[in-house]
C-alpha cells in the first residue's frame, strides 16, 4: 500500500503536526472536513483516488474541472463530502455543510440561538464558570494559539476576531456582557479558524 504524503513529500503519522485523528475528542469531524476542504490542487486527485471510491469517470471529470475551475473547489468539496460519510455518517455531514455554511457564506447572517447549538457540536468550544476571560486566555483554551506569546503576535498582527469584530488591543477582556444570548463568544483566527467561549 502506498503512502499517503502531502504535496511536500510528507508523510501522514501521528508524529507529524496537523496530525487527523479519528477519535473525536482529539479531532471533530467539522475540523476533518475543513482540513480536506483545504487539500492544494496539486494533491486533490490523488486523495480521490486513494481514499475514495468514486469511479474513474468521475474522477477525470473533477481533474477538469478543477484545471478549469480551481477557484471552485469541486474536487475538494467531493473529497471532504466523501470522507466524512465513510467515516461518520450523512447526519454529520449535513452539520459540517451548515457549519461552513454559517461560518463562511458570503450572505449576511444574523447568527440565531439554534445555530449556536450547532456550532457546539461542531466547533472546539471551551466552557468557563467566570463572568470574564482574557483574549490571551482564550485563544490558549480554545487551541486556537499554542501559548499566549502567541496570541498576543495573532492579536497585533490584526488576525483575531471576535465574531466580525477585529481586535487589536492584546489585553482584551471579553465579559459575558460582550455575549450573544448572554452566553456565546465566537473567535476567528485569520480566515478558517474557529472556536467557540460560552459562559455558564
Amino acid at each position: 500500500t502506498p503512502l499517503l504524503l502531502n504535496a511536500n513529500g510528507t508523510k501522514f503519522g501521528k508524529s507529524e503536526q496537523g496530525v487527523l485523528w479519528l477519535n473525536p475528542e482529539k479531532t471533530s469531524p467539522y475540523e476533518i472536513y475543513q482540513y480536506f476542504l483545504s487539500v492544494g490542487d496539486a494533491e486533490i486527485i490523488n486523495y480521490l483516488k486513494t481514499l475514495t471510491l468514486i469511479s474513474k469517470k468521475e474522477i477525470l471529470e473533477l481533474e477538469k474541472q478543477t484545471l478549469q475551475n480551481p477557484q471552485k473547489r469541486l474536487g475538494q468539496m467531493a473529497l471532504a463530502k466523501k470522507i466524512i460519510n465513510l467515516i461518520y455518517s450523512p447526519k454529520v455531514l449535513q452539520d459540517c455543510l451548515k457549519t461552513n455554511e454559517l461560518l463562511f457564506s458570503n450572505k449576511k447572517k444574523v447568527l440565531m440561538q439554534e445555530d449556536f447549538l450547532l456550532l457546539e457540536k461542531t466547533l472546539f468550544c471551551y466552557s468557563t464558570q467566570l463572568d470574564s476571560i482574557f483574549l490571551v486566555d482564550a485563544l490558549v483554551k480554545t487551541k486556537l494559539t499554542t501559548s499566549k506569546s502567541e496570541a498576543r503576535e495573532f492579536i497585533k498582527k490584526g488576525s483575531i476576531k471576535i465574531f466580525n469584530q477585529q481586535i487589536k488591543n492584546p489585553d482584551y477582556l471579553i465579559t459575558k456582557e460582550t455575549t450573544l444570548f448572554n452566553k456565546y463568544i465566537l473567535l476567528k483566527k485569520s480566515k478558517k479558524n474557529n472556536a467557540l467561549i460560552f459562559f455558564n
